[in-house]
């Protein structure tokens, strides 16, 4: 999965350094974009967000590993203890294209997971 705040393919099972990516992902995120003072223009706004994610397989090496809490407190597990990051930064909206910087923290993370606190760049593409 992609979450803010975290490396890309940073959440999720892990085979050693190598993401082996999972059979069911939920990703969730808010986010508020504000004008900013002295800038005249509205395609530039300040941004803040908050991103959360978990990543699981549906196999013995994920959601359904037979532990002494059980499959059901696996899936409970699952939903209610994503990874979560929050952030601040810019963001350029044209009419077809989004360009953003941003500073995120990761606040939780899985042992497994890989997060990337600091500065990220992302840019989206809008066809319609």
């Amino acid at each position: 999965t992609s979450v803010r705040g975290f490396e890309f393919r940073g959440i999720g099972p892990r085979d050693h350094n190598d993401s082996i990516g999972g059979d069911v992902f939920y990703a969730a995120g808010v986010s508020l974009l504000t004008p900013l003072p002295y800038v005249q223009t509205p395609a530039l706004r300040g941004h803040l967000w908050a991103n959360a994610g978990q990543l699981a397989l549906l196999d013995d090496r994920g959601l359904m590993r037979q532990t002494q809490r059980g499959v059901r407190d696996e899936v409970r597990r699952f939903f209610m203890c994503p990874s979560v990051a929050v952030g601040v930064g810019l963001v350029y909206h044209h009419s077809m294209v989004r360009v953003e910087l941003s500073c995120g923290l990761p606040l939780v993370a899985a042992l497994n997971d890989r997060p990337k606190p600091g500065l990220q760049f992302g840019m989206g593409v809008q066809f319609l």
